[in-house]
């Protein structure tokens, strides 16, 4: 304040100690500030010192209450909840020390669960599978499958797409086997394309009915290998293959935006640059050893060359011939060839989104035709 106003103040303040001059008026007639006269006054000592932010005891008063009525309520929680209904802030710290001085924070003791660490004893007795996705390409949304060894932490296969899908899903299956070999389990989250789980059934569902199998499944069991899938609402068996995915997130998808990375072609080529050096470099911190050092390909069994792969990971269902030799699929009409007369015979198709119908009757292959695309 200049010496002028402060000389007015002194004149001001019998008014002001009596009250007859309220000190927002008094800071009006001074042109200042009604904080900046606070100030003042506060180290005049003729105002006491408060905080702006004081919490008053009815405001605590309402952080133990709340926390008593709503005890899954956390702290954040409560102090939104009591900054809205008194309109002034009250932080999560504030309300962690009340709480604390309450003794409201120890949390009840109750059935903890122990988990044993879980490790397959060798390569190609388990294998994980999950996605991951986010809006990581120019803001659109892509998916990371991966599938990875539980004994060695090898990643087997590794791909960014636009869509995660069952055919996808499939597809990376497929790849480990035709690379590697059968494996012995395949063990993957609940989503729809592995595993049905029916809500509130029917009081007519008879539990003796075959369980629904899923076209991922039924190839898996074609070739010899379990599928299984974790308990519902409990992904904690995953924990490998979701600390690869926050790997992948701090060291490669962090860099897409560095790297320019603008199509799925340059993501999986930043991802599989990278995937090299983690199977050389990475020393696991629970076996002791890089991924390539620890994996050993003897685990998974070859195939016979009887096996066409194409005809096991891909989509079945079954047509009858009309008597034009063509069959209807998806509201597409396709011809079989004359040579092959399937008139009023049912046909098995074995089909590959976007690419082919592979045509069957009793086992024999008949022929091959184009998937018809708009």
């Amino acid at each position: 304040m200049t010496q002028s106003q402060l000389v007015r103040l002194q004149s001001f303040l019998p008014l002001i100690r009596s009250g007859s001059l309220p000190s927002n008026l008094a800071a009006r007639l001074l042109n200042i500030s009604g904080r900046q006269l606070r100030r003042y006054l506060q180290g005049e000592g003729l105002l006491p010192r408060v905080a702006w932010n004081r919490i008053t005891e009815e405001m605590k008063q309402e952080v133990v209450a709340l926390k008593k009525e709503n005890p899954n309520l956390n702290c954040q929680w409560v102090s939104e909840l009591v900054s809205d209904r008194f309109e002034q802030p009250i932080s999560q710290p504030s309300v962690w020390r009340i709480l604390k001085s309450e003794n409201l924070l120890t949390k009840e003791i109750g059935a903890s669960i122990v988990r044993a660490r879980f490790e397959a004893e060798a390569c190609g007795d388990l294998v994980q599978m999950d996605t991951t996705w986010g809006y990581w390409v120019n803001g659109q949304r892509i998916n990371l499958i991966l599938l990875l060894d539980d004994h060695s932490r090898y990643i087997m296969a590794a791909e960014f797409f636009w869509e995660d899908s069952a055919y996808n899903n499939m597809q990376m299956i497929r790849d480990v086997v035709q690379d590697y070999g059968r494996f012995k389990v395949l063990y993957t989250d609940n989503a729809s394309f592995f595993k049905a789980i029916r809500y509130n059934q029917s009081r007519f569902y008879s539990f003796k009915q075959p369980e629904y199998e899923s076209e991922i499944t039924r190839a898996c069991r074609q070739i010899g290998i379990t599928h299984i899938t974790h308990k519902p609402y409990q992904p904690q068996g995953k924990g490998k293959i979701e600390r690869i995915f926050r790997f992948i997130q701090e060291r490669v998808i962090s860099q897409f935006e560095k790297e320019k990375v603008c199509d799925l072609e340059s993501a999986n080529g930043l991802l599989w640059e990278w995937i090299d050096w983690y199977h050389e470099k990475h020393v696991n911190r629970t076996t002791g050893m890089t991924p390539k050092k620890r994996f050993n390909p003897n685990g998974f069994i070859p195939l016979s060359g009887e096996v066409n792969l194409d005809d096991v990971f891909c989509f079945k269902d079954t047509r009858k011939v009309d008597s034009c030799n063509s069959f209807s699929f998806e509201g597409t009409t396709y011809i079989i060839p004359k040579e092959y007369c399937m008139v009023a015979f049912k046909v098995d198709l074995h089909i590959h989104p976007f690419r082919s119908i592979r045509v069957f009757h009793n086992g024999k292959f008949i022929c091959e035709l184009p998937i018809k695309v708009d």
